[in-house]
């Protein structure tokens, strides 16, 4: 796939992860196993407070750096039981994480070589290392619903590859 250097750039944007979280005395670190964007030297840090009483609405505060985030809840899971998924991904190329819970799924598959680090994936690619551009932005973190063999594959539906959506998580299964 051939991109325009402004889509690169565009590209180049997106944030995903994979890894661990774990939780001391109220504070959650999420340990990024897999990152889109480079190392920037500071962990990833904070404090999460629930907004609703129905607990789908969480804000997370930076515990080491200020920010906010807010997230919201899935939907509602679909129809079907399908259980648990939390497998390893390893492949040609890249590994990583297949996780899905109820009609939903996550991909993350890393990139290989990994990146230098930096203060964002923009920065490297941004004038001369725009021609390394492919290979930086060439990680997958895939968002999609469970529609295939009992949940173990499903539809990507968004991807920091944009070109996979509409496609099988893993289409040779």
């Amino acid at each position: 796939m051939q991109c325009s250097p402004a889509q690169l750039t565009w590209l180049a944007t997106q944030e995903g992860f994979a890894g661990e979280l774990s939780e001391t005395a109220g504070v959650f670190h999420w340990w990024r196993e897999i990152d889109f964007q480079p190392f920037t030297g500071r962990r990833d840090v904070g404090r999460l407070t629930f907004n609703n009483p129905e607990q789908t609405v969480t804000t997370k505060a930076g515990a080491e750096a200020p920010y906010t985030e807010l997230w919201d809840r899935s939907a509602a899971q679909p129809p079907g039981n399908f259980p648990t998924v939390v497998t390893r991904v390893d492949r040609p190329g890249g590994r990583g994480w297949f996780v899905a819970v109820g009609g939903e799924f996550i991909l993350a598959i890393d990139r290989r070589p990994p990146l230098p680090p930096a203060e964002s994936l923009g920065d490297l690619i941004a004038g001369p290392g725009l021609r390394d551009a492919a290979r930086w932005l060439n990680m997958e973190v895939s968002f999609g619903k469970r529609d295939r063999d009992e949940g173990r594959n499903g539809t990507i539906l968004h991807s920091t590859l944009p070109w996979r959506e509409g496609e099988l998580a893993f289409p040779n299964a």
